[in-house]
């Protein structure tokens, strides 16, 4: 990033939400390099739903969002300088055209995965059980 800081874009602390979308508009695809990292990802679900894919790390939560439509590309579990790179040039090497088609499938699937109603029922399943 630093040899080439034209081509990055580095947004870092809290977005206000009426930023989200104007930053998002922009967005070839999310870097998330997270390290240690045991949660879901509020960062990932937005990169998720507005359709733009990921080079993220399989930390926490994300593995499972992979699985369940999270589009992009997996920074290798090292997370060095040098997998990160790998990872963008991995990500370059395949047309913008063709990752913004596979984030809207991958919107669709995340949107259905991450639906109220779902969860909703998921929730209450899980209560009526215990």
């Amino acid at each position: 990033m630093a040899e080439e800081p034209g081509a990055f874009d580095l947004v870092e602390g809290f977005l206000p939400d009426d930023k989200v979308a104007d930053v998002v508009a922009t967005i070839d695809a999310f870097v998330l390099a997270y390290r240690d990292f045991e949660s879901q990802s509020g960062v990932a679900v937005v990169a998720a739903l507005c359709a733009r894919p990921v080079i993220a790390t399989r930390s926490g939560g994300l593995a499972e969002m992979f699985e369940h439509g999270l589009t992009g590309i997996a920074i290798d579990a090292s997370v060095t300088p040098d997998s990160i790179l790998a990872a963008i040039v991995d990500f370059r090497r395949r047309p913008i055209a063709e990752w913004e088609r596979a984030a809207r499938l991958g919107a669709d699937r995340m949107g259905a995965r991450l639906s109220w109603d779902r969860i909703g029922a998921a929730y209450l399943d899980a209560v009526r059980r215990a």
